[in-house]
């Protein structure tokens, strides 16, 4: 079964990359190099990428998972971007899980901040409940960029199912990450001066660069499942079985002649 942790190189990567884009891209740092891509403060940030070994990171996709990761947590502007079209994929669906999980930080924050009738908003269950289908949200997103970059180790790239299931899941939890915490903020987050705007521009522009539509991807799951013959190629999906055999019913119907 899957270790829902990064391996020990992924975590020591993981944690020495996001020390330095704790001190190296605070959201001012993002604003500033938002304003003027070719600035001091880019110049800064690519300078301090590189000390870390971003630039020669080894192509293995859990490091370059776990790495996209913290770039997207820290909304950072930097270039991160690998040749291979499926690795590709996982790549900027970890990033849109790091800003995903960094937008839910601050909505939560937020919700225990904020007072209305005397109390923090976060104790109102309608403020709750969105968090917390925030969170589920959260939670299967980044699971499942673990689980493909575990399961792409040996290969080192995800198939075509894999890139199909990074797809369907990242895009309609990048959208509703940013909606619920954006109903949690109210009209404060789309302003400027809020923060939240920083990581939630990125989460939809990043979905929406993916390179197929998440109805195609669910359509590329499902046939790749529901036949018996490719069920069997996909590896790992679960503990005990390669894929899922067609259902009796539909066994069935298709053995029916048609009239």
């Amino acid at each position: 079964m899957i270790d829902e942790r990064w391996g020990p190189d992924a975590r020591e990567f993981a944690a020495a990359l996001r020390d330095t884009l704790r001190r190296a891209c605070p959201p001012e740092t993002v604003r500033a190099i938002e304003a003027d891509p070719q600035g001091a403060e880019a110049t800064r940030l690519a300078q301090a990428l590189a000390q870390v070994g971003l630039e020669e990171l080894p192509l293995e996709p859990e490091l370059l998972a776990a790495a996209a990761f913290e770039l997207g947590r820290a909304a950072a502007p930097a270039p991160f971007a690998v040749d291979d079209e499926h690795l590709a994929v996982l790549v900027d669906v970890a990033r849109i899980a790091g800003a995903a999980e960094r937008a839910l930080e601050l909505a939560v924050a937020y919700a225990q901040e904020r007072r209305q009738f005397g109390v923090p908003i976060g104790s109102f269950q309608a403020i709750a409940h969105k968090l917390v289908d925030t969170r589920i949200a959260v939670d299967g997103l980044v699971l499942l960029v673990r689980k493909v970059a575990w399961a792409s180790a040996d290969s080192g790239a995800p198939d075509d199912f894999w890139t199909a299931a990074l797809i369907s899941a990242a895009v309609p939890r990048a959208f509703t990450v940013a909606r619920n915490t954006h109903q949690v903020f109210g009209g404060h987050g789309f302003t400027v001066e809020a923060d939240l705007q920083l990581w939630t521009r990125r989460l939809k522009d990043w979905a929406r660069a993916l390179p197929q539509d998440p109805t195609a991807a669910r359509l590329r799951i499902a046939r790749t499942l529901l036949a018996d013959p490719n069920s069997e190629q996909i590896r790992d999906l679960w503990q005990h079985r390669h894929g899922l055999r067609l259902p009796r019913w539909a066994r069935e119907l298709d053995a029916v002649p048609a009239h």
